[in-house]
């Protein structure tokens, strides 16, 4: 009994302590807070949102299920997946971590995937995007374009081989689901594409503003601040990195593991399909060190010099207009509260 009580005690007094630090420290936080909304206002909404309403405006008019038989052969041979999942493999590694999470979500929940094919699918689909990594973390932080495509490709050849991998789980059972359309409704599939991104980006920045508040906390304990940071949030871990002059492959170790706070972005798609937790995280930290070790063998192939004077700054100014902010976010509730109240009308 003791060890199953460990966990809760453990959060309480993490929640204890969190609530302490905002009183004592309210500036602090604030700070936090502020770096956080500056990061969804000005990279995270406008990088991600369109592609999360294209995710799901595909799903809705079955247009994953209408794949060539090429592509239907490709997926089967190298990952044993239908057709309808290359989709979600390109989507995820050129939208950013919780597009291809969402859409292997939304494909399970429509009956087009199976939970086995679900859960390997989310093994290798939750990536990096490359405007993270190639503008971000390569031309913004480190000053070489080419460092960025060194860590990108490492990170996207690192999924692919997890994704390789875990073919040989699969349990040979296909999805029922059908992929017929008589007749596509693109205006209503639109508008609730719309309002379901805008509840999954209102989730993300929720989480990233919470860790950002998080974050901010860490400078309080300057011992253990980089690697709690890189732990718990990838972007504050990659610029706190930068700063410390890691190697690219470690960088690609930590955008692999990819943090906390990502993880908690996705967990509801995790829940979604069933995925098992302690998998989900081992093969985070599976991802990690692969990917590094695939960073060091393209430095061999490629070698790449990474500029004496770094750009430790962070990438995103943070001398943004609260506004425009502000009235993104309140646009996001607006379409949520009217969605929902046409909901319970029908």
């Amino acid at each position: 009994m003791k060890v199953k009580k460990l966990p809760v005690l453990l959060g309480m007094a993490g929640i204890l302590i969190f609530a302490v630090c905002l009183v004592a420290y309210p500036a602090l936080c604030s700070k936090g807070v502020r770096d956080a909304l500056s990061l969804c206002g000005q990279v995270i909404i406008p990088s991600l949102f369109p592609f999360m309403v294209i995710c799901s405006f595909m799903v809705k008019l079955s247009i994953t299920g209408r794949a060539s038989a090429v592509s239907g052969k490709i997926m089967g041979f190298l990952f044993k997946l239908p057709s309808q999942a290359l989709s979600v493999v390109l989507l995820g590694s050129c939208a950013g971590f919780p597009a291809g999470a969402s859409m292997t979500a939304q494909l399970f929940k429509e009956n087009r995937l199976t939970a086995n094919q679900a859960v390997r699918l989310m093994t290798f689909c939750v990536n990096c995007g490359p405007v993270f990594a190639i503008g971000t973390v390569g031309s913004a932080l480190l000053g070489s374009k080419k460092a960025g495509i060194i860590i990108f490709a490492s990170l996207l050849i690192s999924s692919l081989l997890i994704g390789f991998a875990a073919r040989f789980f699969d349990d040979g059972k296909t999805a029922e689901g059908s992929f017929a359309v008589k007749r596509p409704e693109y205006f209503k599939a639109m508008v609730s594409s719309v309002s379901d991104a805008s509840q999954s980006m209102l989730s993300v920045c929720a989480w990233i503003i919470f860790f950002g508040c998080i974050c901010s906390m860490f400078s309080l304990l300057p011992s253990v601040s980089l690697p709690l940071k890189c732990l718990t949030e990838v972007s504050a871990g990659c610029v706190e990195g930068v700063k410390e002059g890691f190697p690219l492959p470690l960088l690609a170790a930590v955008i692999g593991w990819s943090g906390i706070s990502v993880h908690c972005q996705i967990m509801p798609f995790l829940c979604a399909v069933g995925m098992p937790l302690p998998l989900f995280f081992s093969i985070r930290l599976l991802n990690g060190g692969l990917a590094a070790a695939v960073c060091a063998l393209l430095l061999r192939l490629f070698p790449c010099d990474i500029p004496a004077i770094l750009n430790t700054l962070s990438p995103v100014s943070l001398t943004c207009s609260a506004p425009p902010v502000a009235a993104g976010i309140i646009i996001m509730f607006v379409i949520f509260i009217l969605d929902l109240d046409i909901a319970q009308k029908v």
